[in-house]
């Protein structure tokens, strides 16, 4: 893509420096500058809107858009080569939506080469979903048979509407996607984009044959195949316009660079010139040949990327993902696309969670390395439900475990057990705790968590809450810290049962009494919102307890769960009969370095008269205490000295 928009001018303005050489000293003459052109550039008094917005009002029909908005996005396409004719394809900055412009002009590389940063100014032009994605031009145009599309901006009037934001390129790297699958890019969410297919080859039918055939061609152009290590096949199209139709075409496996296109319901792949947009990245080709494998006899030097294979083994389970395990500990984990998955039936995901289920996989062999960590992980793709045969299903024996009996001998991963228990909490998070203080945690994935109850999230919070849970020991460790959390993991709602309660008031206690005790520990609210308006009233014995205030104390709860305050939020307590000393928890919440001030009032959260004060930094967290000494009932309020958050927990009295 050896397209750049400034080149030709410097170009012509550096001949036009050398024809005057006799009378100009090289130093006297100056290039202009992006910030110069940039001054050219009207000034936009609109909106800017991201590519789904602007095809929100589009509809199949030609439309004019008559809102005042624009687009910006990066050039993925060039007419240099001339495989593109009087179109531009743009893709917004994330990758995730592209559109096509219609201009009645060619040479378009030297205005908006690749990379450039171009803003559409939408308001007096036409738009259209076609093709598979938004298309975007001036008035109408009516084919012969009658068919409608946007029609081409004339030069009037794109010099309106286009323009080139004059800022540096955007490389290729940064603008494509990549993946080795056809399958997983071939989707109408990709057209208009630049794409990168990895490991794909040509149909061999193309060997020794040029770009383009002359012969029979009535649609003005050529289309060849190319395939991916799945056997996926993609219409590779040339336009007998283009400068490089007489060149061979290219042999072994590939990195093809293109804007995926569609025409009709046929998806297209086109190239800007084969120099820099098809790699050889090595010998051979993708015939659709499949190497059968077992897992037990496998080692890792079968494993080769980009490898077509139909693996026999055993599903194992690790950090909650299925794997087959070689013979020298190879582990190959069994993935697919999440578009894939979702796809999937329930049955089929159930099974791809046994340990030792017996499966035979049909995919592709691919590397995946997380971004943050730098690890990379072996997989075997598959692209969908069909490519996972299931064999013989274990018969999983469930053990039956006490948490107060049970010790870290009996914790072993891929352990299938019915534990039951007591809860507790632990920096938020609900746990088993074993005889020898062997930690466990309960854990769903996300999928599955978001999807039980609220009530059950609710008693999942309650330090002392009775608990059956059936699910599996699996270990999780933590990419950034490197710690290892032992987890219970459940699949459903249904392996939780819950049992008793604990009793946290002496029988009247609304929700944040503890046991029998003077204290409200708060562990039994009955909201968890990180709004500040939230209201309850709390009673232990003769003593009640109103707030209003955050219930949601993020990462900065104490004990479990607490209230969070300001200045606008209080914790107000009466005691009916009479309170010796109060003693409570605080903690500063959030990053903000100014300090915290806590403040106890006589009275109501209207009151004016300060009983006690404490202001400690941010970060602090400690008890705070003072002395009452009231015999008969009396009324104080708890709240924040300024607008800084501040959470409250445990607070106790004696009577």
């Amino acid at each position: 893509m050896k397209l750049k928009n400034l080149t030709l001018m410097y170009g012509v303005l550096l001949l036009s420096a050398i024809g005057f050489t006799s009378c100009v000293k090289d130093t006297d003459y100056e290039l202009p500058n992006l910030e110069d052109l940039k001054k050219n550039i009207p000034a936009f008094d609109g909106k800017i809107v991201t590519f789904t917005q602007a095809a929100a009002s589009a509809t199949t029909d030609v439309t004019p858009y008559t809102s005042n908005d624009a687009i910006e996005g990066y050039v993925v396409s060039s007419d240099e080569g001339g495989n593109f004719y009087k179109k531009i394809y743009i893709q917004n900055a994330d990758k995730t939506a592209g559109v096509s412009v219609s201009i009645n002009k060619s040479g378009l590389y030297t205005e908006f080469p690749v990379g450039a940063k171009v803003q559409i100014r939408l308001k007096g032009l036409t738009t259209q979903i076609n093709n598979g994605g938004l298309e975007i031009g001036y008035d109408i145009y009516t084919s012969g048979s009658g068919r409608k599309s946007v029609g081409q901006m004339a030069e009037a009037i794109y010099k309106k509407h286009v323009y080139n934001m004059q800022e540096p390129l955007k490389k290729r790297a940064e603008l494509t996607k990549a993946d080795a699958s056809i399958d997983v890019l071939k989707t109408n969410e990709n057209v208009n984009q630049l794409i990168t297919l990895k490991n794909v080859s040509f149909e061999s039918s193309a060997s020794g044959k040029t770009y383009h055939v002359a012969k029979n061609d009535p649609q003005n152009g050529t289309n060849y195949n190319l395939i991916d290590s799945n056997g996926k096949t993609i219409t590779f199209r040339t336009s007998k316009y283009a400068k490089f139709i007489n060149e061979p075409v290219a042999s072994g496996l590939l990195e093809v660079t293109g804007v995926l296109t569609k025409y009709g319901s046929t998806y297209q792949f086109m190239i800007n010139n084969p120099q820099e947009d098809i790699i050889v990245v090595g010998s051979g080709g993708n015939s659709g040949t499949i190497t059968e494998l077992e897992d037990s006899k496998a080692t890792a030097s079968d494993y080769v990327v980009g490898k077509k294979v139909k693996l026999h083994g055993k599903i194992v389970i690790d950090q909650s993902k299925p794997y087959f395990k070689f013979s020298d500990n190879t582990m190959v984990q069994i993935y697919a696309p999440k578009a894939v998955f979702e796809k999937i039936s329930q049955e089929a995901k159930d099974k791809l969670k046994i340990e030792g289920q017996e499966i035979t996989v049909t995919g592709t062999f691919e590397d995946y390395t997380n971004p943050k960590t730098g690890v990379t992980i072996k997989e075997i793709v598959y692209s969908q439900e069909a490519d996972l045969v299931f064999g013989t299903t274990p018969n999983v024996s469930i053990v039956e475990l006490e948490d107060s009996k049970a010790t870290a001998s009996d914790y072993v991963v891929g352990k299938k057990v019915k534990l039951h228990g007591k809860i507790v909490i632990e920096q938020n998070k609900p746990y088993f705790k074993f005889s020898d203080n062997t930690m466990v945690q309960i854990y769903a994935p996300k999928a599955v968590f978001d999807k039980i109850s609220q009530e059950t999230k609710n008693k999942l919070k309650i330090q002392g809450q009775e608990i059956t849970v059936t699910g599996t020991f699996e270990n999780y460790t933590n990419s950034k810290t490197g710690v290892t959390i032992k987890e219970i993991v459940y699949s459903q709602e249904a392996d939780l049962i819950f049992g008793t309660a604990p009793d946290n008031n002496n029988g009247d206690n609304s929700g944040g009494g503890s046991s029998g005790s003077n204290i409200f520990d708060f562990e039994n609210i009955g909201s968890n919102s990180s709004g500040y308006n939230n209201t309850e009233t709390l009673t232990n014995g003769n003593v009640s307890l109103t707030y209003k205030a955050r219930t949601d104390v993020d990462k900065y709860g104490i004990k479990g769960k607490g209230l969070m305050i300001r200045d606008s939020e209080y914790i107000k307590i009466t005691f009916k009969k009479g309170v010796k000393q109060l003693k409570l928890s605080y903690k500063g919440a959030y990053t903000n370095k100014t300090s915290r001030k806590l403040i106890i009032l006589e009275g109501s959260e209207s009151s004016k008269t300060s009983l006690a004060e404490k202001e400690f930094p941010f970060d602090e967290t400690g008890t705070f205490s003072t002395d009452l000494n009231k015999t008969d009932e009396y009324t104080i309020t708890i709240k924040g000295g300024t607008n800084r958050q501040i959470v409250i927990d445990d607070i106790e009295w004696t009577e």
